[in-house]
């Protein structure tokens, strides 16, 4: 039995070979969070076919790459793939249409390395990159339509990042303008909703609470303003100054907020402040890993690295910034300029840490 599958029969067929024996199985994780084992025949640019028993009878289905997780896929294919230079390649478009991109800059050099004039070609392709934009972008409108916001913000944030310079971008731009405005929205929605459902006296109190925090709210504000700035700008050095502006500015806002609810003593208003203070946390830590990345792109490891500790400054546990602090490492060390000595300089000392972990 061969076919290729949809998406409910997906389901139903991976919920069934999950309970397979692991041996000399590979491990299958889907984009939903459904994981499981199964022999894998084939592997395209695209897809993969595997294989397993059910019902004692042989089921042999055809995954197509966007229903799986990047880094499983990713791992799968360069393990079973022919090693040419149009896999290699092949295999980059789909890390950096992932947001894998050390893994992209990776395969492309290997591609490069097999057949220089080959990649040279593809690399010369009119609107290559705009495809990998374009493709991103389709991704962030599907999210987007589905409610969910933050994740639309972060394929926003792969193309304003890494393709800034493609037409796709400006369309990003003005995504990007539309979830900020609906984020917005919500919060006050839940704001006046969470104060409503408080007796006259505790929306009194909840209402002089509120004002007090105004500034900090101002303050929140004007970060989230510079945030998108730093997304919108053009320019690698005025959305850095942004990025970083955004994370100081939101280190205020906490600090303000802080202040304020612990002299009145209030642990929480309406079960929002909890929310609030750890949302506001990881914008901040957001900003200041937004501000590293372009400062990594341009192999600028020490400055890449305080913006790492900047990061873990606000938040010691995120796991966000101990990957990009990770990162920074990592690309400091492959470095022919830096060697290993560049770990020790960038090492996490602003949090904690002690240069090389």
């Amino acid at each position: 039995m061969d076919r290729c599958i949809g998406l409910a029969a997906l389901l139903i067929a991976m919920v069934a070979f999950s309970g397979i024996a692991m041996a000399e199985k590979e491990e299958m994780i889907l984009r939903d969070g459904v994981t499981g084992f199964a022999d894998v025949l084939e592997t395209r640019k695209d897809s993969v076919r595997i294989a397993f028993k059910k019902d004692g009878a042989d089921i042999s289905l055809v995954l197509s790459a966007d229903k799986i997780d990047p880094h499983c896929f990713y791992t799968i294919r360069k393990k079973y793939m022919d090693r040419t230079a149009a896999n290699h390649f092949d295999l980059g478009i789909f890390c950096a249409e992932n947001g894998l991109y050390n893994r992209a800059k990776h395969q492309f050099d290997v591609a490069r390395s097999i057949d220089s004039e080959f990649v040279d070609k593809q690399s010369a392709i009119p609107g290559l990159r705009q495809g990998v934009a374009e493709k991103i972008l389709a991704r962030a409108e599907m999210l987007f339509d589905a409610g969910k916001l933050d994740q639309a913000e972060e394929e926003i944030d792969r193309i304003l990042t890494h393709l800034a310079d493609t037409e796709a971008a400006d369309d990003a731009r003005s995504l990007l303008t539309v979830i900020n405005r609906r984020e917005a929205e919500i919060e006050e929605e839940q704001d006046a909703e969470a104060i409503a459902k408080l007796d006259a006296e505790k929306q009194k109190e909840a209402d002089a609470l509120m004002k007090k925090l105004k500034p900090a709210k101002m303050s929140y504000e004007y970060a989230k303003e510079l945030a998108a700035r730093g997304l919108k700008e053009k320019s690698q050095t005025k959305s850095r100054k942004a990025f970083d502006a955004a994370g100081e500015e939101f280190e205020k806002a906490l600090k303000k907020a802080r202040a304020v609810m612990k002299k009145e003593g209030v642990e929480d208003v309406a079960g929002r402040w909890a929310a609030a203070e750890e949302r506001i946390m990881s914008e901040a830590v957001e900003a200041y890993i937004n501000a590293g990345r372009i400062e990594l792109a341009r192999s600028s490891y020490v400055s890449a690295g305080k913006y790492a500790n900047k990061a873990l400054s606000v938040d010691p546990t995120s796991a966000a910034a101990k990957d990009f602090l990770s990162r920074v490492e990592m690309g400091s060390a492959m470095n022919s300029d830096w060697g290993a000595r560049g770990i020790n300089r960038v090492g996490n000392r602003g949090a904690g840490g002690g240069g090389r972990r």
